[in-house]
């Protein structure tokens, strides 16, 4: 799902920035320098992207029979349901990723992996009800969706 990182200087006022566009495949836009641990999560982020992309070319995760508008705790706005399920895909990889983290002994930066687990299950949770009451989904969709969903909340 990676095979480049282009470094970027962040907008003015963030520290870290990263992005991936669609037909780029394999291309991640990331903030440089960065810190291991933060640049660790940005290409766990991004390549959970690439990944949905590329499920994109040969099926449909949502099948346009939702239309409604759902508040996405993220970017403090109102996003159609195949927005909320890509985001929900890469944050949801972000809070498995650092509790493995955890799980293999991270010595350093633990109280910054229980953080963004915490703060990623809390925004996490209205996106799983939204997606999980959505008519929208496809069964490929819902197969993205489901594992992730009981994974976290197990």
């Amino acid at each position: 799902a990676l095979s480049a990182v282009v470094p970027i200087r962040p907008y003015e006022g963030t520290r870290t920035q990263s992005f991936s566009v669609q037909g780029l495949n394999g291309i991640v836009f990331a903030s440089f320098p960065t810190a291991a641990l933060k640049m660790a999560e940005l290409l766990v982020h991004e390549t959970s992207h690439q990944y949905f992309h590329y499920g994109n070319l040969s099926t449909l995760f949502t099948n346009g029979m939702d239309e409604a508008l759902y508040w996405s705790p993220y970017v403090q706005m109102d996003r159609s349901i195949d927005r909320i399920l890509i985001a929900y895909h890469a944050f949801a990889n972000i809070v498995l990723f650092y509790r493995n983290c955890l799980l293999a002994g991270m010595s350093e930066d633990r109280d910054v992996a229980q953080r963004e687990i915490d703060f990623n299950l809390n925004h996490l949770g209205p996106m799983t009800r939204h997606l999980q009451n959505s008519r929208g989904l496809t069964p490929a969709g819902r197969s993205l969706f489901e594992p992730l969903r009981d994974e976290l909340y197990r």
